[in-house]
């Protein structure tokens, strides 16, 4: 696989995640490929649904488990609030890829499982590059 191309462009990422220390290693995954992450941190639904109301986010990461919030209703939120914008989830579960098969049936762009944030980056591009209204649970 060839190496994401660096850019000078900002990023604008919605970021659902409850963990402080999987958001430094996102965003540390984010800035090692050479990317600008200008991120909106949402710790919570409230947060969460406050900036997609508020926000213009190029992508949308989100965990699929934060404090009894389910990933799916994320990915829901996003569809109808923000549709065509890639929303990939970032999954710390061990079946991540499982996750991910049922999730991308949803909607989702892709999922890569915390223990793979080297290939975030990669996943991002190709992502970015696919930004259509994905089907909705």
């Amino acid at each position: 696989m060839s190496a994401p191309q660096k850019t000078t462009a900002p990023l604008r990422i919605l970021h659902l995640e409850d963990d402080g220390n999987d958001i430094e290693l996102v965003q540390f995954a984010l800035k090692k490929a050479g990317l600008i992450p200008e991120v909106r941190l949402a710790r919570n639904r409230d947060e969460y649904v406050a900036a997609l109301e508020a926000g213009q986010f190029d992508l949308i990461l989100s965990d699929n488990n934060v404090l009894g919030f389910d990933g799916t209703l994320a990915l829901q939120l996003a569809r109808e609030k923000r549709p065509g914008i890639p929303f990939v989830f970032v999954s710390g579960s061990a079946d991540h890829e499982l996750i991910g098969e049922k999730l991308l049936g949803c909607g989702a762009t892709d999922c890569v499982g915390k223990s793979n944030l080297q290939s975030l980056a990669e996943t991002i591009q190709k992502a970015m590059s696919h930004r259509l209204p994905g089907n909705v649970c």
